[in-house]
């Protein structure tokens, strides 16, 4: 076999690789990441959390949506958006960490009819999708700022805490 052969083989496989890549790479829309019977228009629950990463394990508080605006609200942010595949995703399977004072949330879309569910989770600036197979890191345009808004739109979801009761100083005592 000449150099010329070999290059030319080599310069075959390197365009199949990057073809097969760019396939498994597009961006695609939620529900193919998904269990067959997921469906995002049957969705009509789900959980969401948010919290500022603090290193100590603190509990999240999950919040459940059962139908109402806020689901729509939250769908919205969802449907019809591209999520692809990081190319690093491909070969590994190595969740993402977060650090303290990291922005984190997670999203759980369920349809009860087929009982399959999708969650998302944003954690240490990575983007998480996972359904009925392993979790897998993904791309979606302007994600930086649209997981901003998702941040800030679960938060606003949150009751507010109730106002700390000021301690008696001893002059109002008497």
């Amino acid at each position: 076999m000449s150099g010329r052969h070999f290059f030319l083989i080599l310069f075959i496989l390197a365009l199949a690789v990057l073809a097969v890549g760019l396939v498994l790479c597009r961006p695609m829309e939620a529900d193919s990441y998904a269990p067959g019977g997921f469906s995002m228009e049957a969705v009509d629950g789900a959980y969401v959390w948010a919290y500022e990463e603090q290193g100590d394990g603190v509990p999240v508080t999950v919040l459940s949506l059962e139908g109402g605006q806020e689901l729509k609200d939250i769908l919205s942010r969802f449907d019809g958006r591209g999520f692809g595949r990081t190319p690093a995703s491909l070969f590994s399977d190595e969740a993402p960490s977060s650090f303290v004072g990291d922005r984190c949330w997670g999203v759980t879309l369920r349809c009860s009819v087929s009982g399959a569910s999708l969650t998302f989770t944003f954690r240490g600036g990575a983007l998480t999708i996972s359904g009925g197979e392993q979790p897998a890191t993904v791309l979606t345009q302007n994600k930086s700022t649209w997981a901003s808004s998702i941040y800030d739109y679960i938060l606003s979801l949150y009751p507010e805490p109730d106002p700390e009761p000021d301690p008696e100083t001893p002059e109002e005592a008497e």
